[in-house]
């Protein structure tokens, strides 16, 4: 059973209500995965994952990281849980500032091209992202509030395990 979504605590006028509306239709039915635009050059998943802490909402976060540009990207790729929880994350976070960042860009969240976490791991294999050593540059995996080591998890996908074999098996400890 989804969660009820969670609106900002602002009060909606007739007109914020069809301009909320109007900004909802970027998220497209059913999407889990959304890109998130316009965060502060040098923004680290650190500060980001303190911004947004694992709460169970969502199960992977991705910061690219340039190493052309020695930098990570101005942009992340969160997958929420299900779709009220990605209507929620987009109501929460767009149009807003990411607070102490010192960023004057607004936050512009929209569907990100892949769906789904398994098809987000299974995209950055195929782009070859095990050639990344560093973990604080590898995505963040997550089973509930735990994280997952992101290689154990491209691992236990490699073996055939569907998210739910995999969620027992780390709750297990296997």
């Amino acid at each position: 059973m989804e969660e009820p979504l969670q609106f900002p605590k602002r009060t909606q006028t007739k007109s914020t209500l069809s301009e909320t509306n109007l900004r909802a239709s970027k998220i497209i039915g059913g999407s889990t995965t959304l890109v998130v635009r316009n965060l502060p050059i040098g923004c680290t998943k650190e500060l980001l994952l303190q911004m947004w802490p694992p709460d169970g909402t969502y199960d992977y976060l991705y910061l690219p990281f340039s190493f052309n540009q020695s930098r990570s990207a101005v942009y992340v790729f969160v997958n929420c849980t299900s779709h009220a929880a990605a209507l929620a994350f987009y109501f929460r976070w767009h149009g807003q500032f990411l607070f102490g960042t010192g960023s004057s860009s607004k936050l512009n969240i929209s569907t990100a091209p892949v769906q789904g976490l398994e098809e987000n791991v299974r995209h950055l294999v195929h782009c070859k992202i095990s050639r990344v050593k560093n973990p604080k540059h590898l995505p963040s995996v997550f089973n509930g509030l735990r994280e997952v080591p992101f290689n154990e998890y491209v691992e236990r996908l490699r073996m055939g395990c569907k998210d739910q074999s995999f969620e027992a098996s780390v709750e297990s400890g296997a």
